[in-house]
């Protein structure tokens, strides 16, 4: 993504996609025609108090959420350490 800021009064500001960001559309589009297509099970997650989606540190806990019906489920062992990372690059407060 590309900010332009433009010296003006009001304050400007445009955003813009680049090249390779362009490349994730069709994946983003993808993830949200999945949630339209799961919604009915997804609220009936919700409604019968079953996690969605997790992100679980390791595979034991990953296993302990698919027993518990969770159908989303993440797991990676650095991904603070990726968080902080993309953070800093993204020159993000905190990080």
């Amino acid at each position: 993504m590309t900010r332009t800021v433009h010296a003006e009064v009001p304050p400007r500001v445009e955003y813009e996609l680049t090249d390779l960001a362009t490349t994730l559309i069709p994946h983003a589009v993808a993830l949200a025609n999945w949630a339209i297509e799961h919604n009915p099970d997804i609220d009936a997650h919700r409604a019968a108090g079953k996690p969605v989606g997790v992100h679980a540190t390791d595979g034991t806990l990953a296993r302990r959420y698919r027993e518990a019906g969770c159908t989303l489920i993440t797991t990676a062992a650095d991904a603070t350490a990726i968080t902080r990372d993309t953070a800093a690059q993204l020159g993000l407060a905190g990080a």
